[in-house]
């Protein structure tokens, strides 16, 4: 596994710093970047970008978004793809050991989310009491897929 971008992600300074986590594959930079633009329109501070068996041409174009989207990126390189629960274990790691965000946003590299999906989290996040960044996971989903819809109010 490689790590380009070699900071340490700080967020914004804020107590609700919130990283973006994705992985991806191919050549998606279209899906990419509008997923990475949604959640910085969305509000997210930093992300971590997992390319899994992407091409050099592929993660030097990521790199490249870095200054499009003005927020850090750290890029890590997987030699070949693993599939996503690979993908997003490479992530969480890096996310432990390099950033300062108490919140991490996963999302797939093909669903830009709606620029008040985080907002909503966030809300959420609020009403519930006792518990820790440490101890509490949220899941928004896409309202097309009326399966997992309906798997999540089970």
């Amino acid at each position: 596994m490689d790590s380009i971008g070699l900071v340490t992600l700080r967020g914004d300074g804020a107590a609700e710093a919130v990283c973006a986590v994705t992985v991806t594959y191919g050549e998606r930079l279209h899906l990419l970047a509008a997923t990475l633009s949604g959640a910085v329109e969305a509000g997210v501070s930093a992300a971590i970008v997992v390319g899994n068996g992407i091409g050099p041409a592929y993660a030097s174009a990521i790199a490249g978004l870095r200054d499009q989207l003005h927020i850090p990126i750290i890029l890590v390189l997987l030699s070949e793809n693993r599939g996503s629960a690979s993908g997003f274990a490479a992530a969480l790691r890096e996310a432990m050991a390099r950033t300062e965000c108490p919140f991490l946003w996963l999302l797939d590299d093909d669903n830009r989310p709606a620029s008040d999906a985080l907002a909503a989290l966030r809300a959420t996040y609020e009403t519930i009491s006792g518990y820790s960044p440490e101890t509490c996971a949220l899941s928004s989903l896409r309202q097309d897929r009326p399966f997992y819809r309906k798997a999540a109010a089970r």
